[in-house]
């Protein structure tokens, strides 16, 4: 016995579209183990994915971890500020562009 969810080929779908036609099947008598397991690994991947979206691109992480990582400030006539912005940052902490400094 086949288990055919749509005609088109899911051409068209959403994400959330995909896990919930992949639910929704899992449980089907027309189905082995293998292909459940199947069903598991792409709807987890998936899942995962939209909540890697949501948190945000690699270089958006990859720029919040290097603002957390304290640098120097800048000393300027005798003022400080901060090497990224160049805003005024009379004392150490974080800087209104988000870059930690001491």
């Amino acid at each position: 016995m086949l288990c055919l969810g749509w005609v088109d080929g899911g051409a068209g779908m959403t994400e959330n579209e995909a896990i919930e036609f992949m639910k929704r099947y899992l449980d089907a008598d027309c189905y082995t183990d293998k292909c459940v397991n199947a069903h598991n690994i792409a709807i987890n991947a998936l899942e995962e994915i939209q909540q890697y979206r949501a948190i945000g691109m690699v270089e958006e992480c990859r720029e919040a971890v290097e603002k957390q990582t304290a640098i120097s400030r800048e000393i300027i006539e005798g003022k400080y500020f901060c090497p990224k912005c160049h805003n005024p940052m009379p004392y150490p902490g974080y800087c209104g562009c988000g870059q930690k400094l001491y």
